[in-house]
């Protein structure tokens, strides 16, 4: 059974703090422009990139499919985050050279690496389809949109004589404009 509370739990944690981490990031380069030093770029992207997108991505997919949202779940938010707090020091260390906090990039890296494979291993396995033991019967694990045939037609429909009506109308517009000389 699904607990939608731990999922929405997860998931917010990943939005929350992504929008955190992107926030942060922007601070950064913002300060990096007005002091026209740039030396910390690395650090802004990385912030960016693993912090901001990576995490957000991971939120939107624990809110879609919420049956993911298990203690691995969590396990993967907690390898990014302590990551990206780890390198995103270690890299400003390398580029201003400091190298007592510059040695951070690496474990930071093998966190995020360490969250990138769980994380393949979570879609893996939470994207395949089902099998019913009973019957061997596959069936998706999000259900699937039934689409309305009759609906769609009469969407299609009037999509149609839309079209004609505009088309028609420009046809008078453009029969009623003498040409230019």
């Amino acid at each position: 059974m699904i607990n939608s509370a731990h999922a929405t739990a997860l998931s917010r944690a990943f939005l929350i703090t992504s929008v955190l981490l992107g926030l942060a990031a922007m601070l950064l380069g913002a300060a990096m422009g007005a002091a026209e030093d740039f030396r910390l770029r690395g650090v802004h992207v990385h912030v960016n990139l693993v912090g901001y997108v990576t995490m957000f991505l991971a939120g939107l997919f624990y809110r879609a499919f919420p049956e993911a949202a298990c203690r691995l779940g969590w396990i993967h938010y907690g390898l990014l985050l302590a990551g990206v707090v780890l390198m995103a020091p270690g890299i400003a260390g390398i580029m201003l050279p400091i190298p007592e906090i510059a040695w951070l990039t690496k474990p930071g890296s093998v966190l995020v690496i360490a969250g990138m494979f769980l994380f393949l291993w979570i879609v893996a396995r939470r994207t395949t389809v089902s099998v019913d033991p009973q019957g061997g019967h596959r069936e998706p694990l999000v259900p699937v949109r039934v689409i309305d045939e009759a609906r769609l037609d009469d969407r299609r429909e009037a999509a149609r004589l839309r079209a004609e009506k505009i088309i028609a109308e420009a046809a008078r517009c453009a029969a009623d404009r003498p040409l230019a000389a």
